[in-house]
């Protein structure tokens, strides 16, 4: 079999990221991520094993930060990237060795959410150890609560168009506009706000090393819903320019 040179590998995780307009993922991660899946193309490693290896470390990483002790939450920091890392790795490998899967899928999407979802309790937990201020849970809910619904509003809005931008339904997405009005003023400008999937670990891991556990979300909560109201404002000036 012939192996895929680094550059090869780099421009179709280039081309994915770019696609996703994600900054970080673009020059940060995927760049870290082709000479690894170089070394694995030569292996009998799986996608679905770097997936679930992945695990590994962002358990260590969930454990260590939720101690809320400084010399450990750098220890985190690191295992947090490391984990981060395989999440680029198995899709890139995939896709080079053509074995992208249904189950893959579901596999990268289930320890996703296992991560996630670890690393806002571990913070909670890890800035309760440090403060003893149970508040922390309530702030775990707000920003738990802001990102499921704008989640759920982004892709709720985005269902009802195609990859092109153009409406499925006229008839429901002039209701939909109709209930949105403030999108007509909606800068352009905003639909350049770089947010994805890439600023999440890095923001967290910039909390961990200036060992303030709460700013990573009050940014990252900011940052989802100017994301949210950025992919509807896009798709809203493309309906709105035909």
């Amino acid at each position: 079999m012939k192996i895929a040179t680094k550059e090869k590998i780099g421009n179709l995780a280039w081309g994915d990221s770019n696609q996703r307009g994600d900054i970080f993922s673009i020059y940060f991660y995927h760049k870290l991520a082709a000479p690894v899946v170089q070394i694995l193309l030569k292996t009998k490693i799986t996608p679905n094993q770097v997936t679930y290896f992945g695990l590994i470390p962002a358990l260590t990483s969930i454990v260590l930060i939720a101690t809320g002790k400084y010399p450990m939450l750098l220890f985190g920091a690191l295992f947090l990237q490391i984990a981060q890392l395989c999440d680029y790795v198995d899709g890139t490998l995939a896709k080079v060795k053509h074995a992208q899967s249904a189950f893959g899928e579901w596999s990268d999407g289930f320890v996703d959410t296992i991560k996630i979802v670890g690393w806002y309790f571990a913070f909670a937990i890890g800035y309760y150890n440090q403060q003893h201020n149970l508040n922390v849970f309530f702030l775990l809910a707000v920003f738990l609560g802001v990102k499921v619904l704008t989640d759920y509003t982004t892709k709720a809005f985005v269902s009802c168009f195609n990859e092109e931008g153009t409406p499925l339904n006229k008839d429901m997405q002039q209701n939909l506009i109709s209930r949105f009005p403030f999108l007509k003023r909606v800068p352009i400008g905003l639909v350049r706000v770089p947010v994805g999937g890439g600023i999440f670990p890095v923001l967290l891991t910039i909390g961990l090393l200036l060992n303030q556990l709460l700013l990573p979300f009050y940014i990252y909560v900011t940052l989802h819903i100017l994301n949210g109201m950025k992919t509807v404002a896009y798709i809203f000036i493309k309906y709105r320019k035909q």
